[in-house]
């Protein structure tokens, strides 16, 4: 997927965008290591996927977890945590990796006044609307 062509704006779609990577049809795009505890990683996350994990070396994790990351408004933003568990030194160990379609790069909007609660923003990549209202 070409980030430059990526116009996001309302989020992204679970059935275009991130079925195929929950389907191991895609690789898991720009995938980091979770290096903290990966329980801890996902405790705040609402929903689990069961997928197959694809990565670009070609490994596969057929038993992986999808955790999601939606914006304020509800909307995806097309990243999140997959994990999954793995025999290592004698036992079996949870993994987690973040990841991400859009590596986001939030540009703050007009009229913002983050010492009120305002951040209108968006993603220079994608577009996709980043704003936040934490109101006061």
């Amino acid at each position: 997927m070409n980030e430059t062509s990526l116009n996001k704006r309302n989020g992204y779609s679970m059935v275009d965008d991130l079925q195929p990577i929950l389907d191991g049809k895609q690789p898991v795009p720009n995938a980091t290591s979770v290096v903290i505890d990966a329980g801890a990683t996902i405790l705040h996350y609402r929903e689990m996927h069961c997928g197959t994990a694809l990565f670009p070396d070609g490994k596969k994790q057929w038993s992986a977890r999808f955790f999601l990351d939606y914006g304020q408004g509800g909307g995806l933003y097309g990243s999140g945590v997959v994990a999954w568990v793995e025999w290592k030194d004698g036992a079996y160990r949870a993994v987690a990796m973040k990841f991400a379609i859009c590596d986001h790069k939030p540009v703050a909007g007009p009229g913002a006044n983050p010492s009120r609660g305002w951040r209108p923003a968006s993603c220079e990549k994608c577009g996709l609307d980043m704003s936040v209202d934490s109101g006061d």
